[in-house]
């Protein structure tokens, strides 16, 4: 065998496999268009063309990977140069949409947490065993210690259960002094009612003075400054605005014993009524 043969040969090879040839498809289709009339045979020329058409189309398709991890089709040259450029940031109004979206996911997933807890209710607890077993599920708890019959205990009991209903994030319990003789030994009786205030299954503080000149805001208010809530001025605690619904207007909670003083002049007082 010669020379040039041979480099016929491998010419001949190299260019099929590279490509540079006609491809078999195109080879069978121009063997079956041959003699064929498109008129007579109309259908089976349209469909040869069509296989025709898609295999053209398909020449320089190739895939690129996408950010979020899928496959795009692409056509023409590949461009180095956009591969490698990076991708556009999103816009402000998109970031901000995406930030919020997970804040709301976020908060949803917390409040489910909560409620699962049995946060959102005013739990009365039977007697210390009970406090010391349920309290240590809690990051933050406020237990409402309270005197049987009295009036400002009373009052409280509505102030706690307004704000268990809006205030989630704590847990909101109540127990008879009576049916807890070592609680009481940290408070004296007259400054009952008081709230055991507990972070991580512990009394860490409490509060005492807690009277009839107390709106649920004041005492929200007090507990906020001790970190038991996440106190919000102008927060409504009407159960008829809804929980945590935005005051319809503006309350000033620190104005409750001015107002309780001016109508004990009127002769309207609550409390000479309550005292009497």
């Amino acid at each position: 065998m010669s020379s040039t043969d041979a480099s016929n040969r491998e010419d001949t090879f190299g260019a099929g496999r590279r490509g540079e040839d006609t491809s078999r498809l195109e080879t069978r289709l121009e063997s079956a268009m041959e003699g064929i009339n498109e008129e007579d045979n109309p259908m089976l020329a349209k469909s040869i063309k069509a296989a025709q058409a898609a295999d053209e189309s398909a020449k320089g398709e190739w895939l690129a990977a996408c950010a979020d991890g899928g496959v795009k089709k692409m056509q023409g040259e590949p461009d180095a140069a956009a591969l490698l450029r990076p991708a556009p940031e999103d816009n402000a109004i998109d970031a901000l949409r995406k930030r919020r979206l997970a804040q709301m996911k976020a908060r949803a997933a917390q409040k489910q947490a909560w409620l699962a807890l049995g946060h959102g209710v005013y739990a009365p607890l039977a007697d210390e065993a009970d406090f010391l077993k349920k309290i240590p599920d809690h990051a933050r708890a406020v237990c409402h210690l309270f005197a049987a019959g009295k009036m400002d205990s009373e009052l409280l009991r509505h102030h706690m259960r307004a704000l268990s209903a809006v205030h989630l994030e704590t847990y909101f319990c109540e127990l008879d002094a009576e049916k807890a003789p070592f609680m009481l030994s940290m408070v004296t009786l007259a400054d009952l009612p008081a709230l055991l205030l507990c972070r991580d299954g512990k009394v860490v503080d409490q509060l005492v003075g807690v009277d009839r000149s107390f709106t649920t805001e004041g005492v929200a208010y007090e507990l906020g400054e001790r970190g038991l809530v996440d106190f919000e001025e102008g927060t409504s605690y009407d159960p008829r605005a809804g929980k945590g619904g935005a005051a319809s207007g503006p309350r000033d909670w620190r104005a409750a014993p001015e107002d309780d003083d001016a109508s004990d002049e009127d002769g309207g007082g609550a409390s000479d009524a309550d005292d009497d």
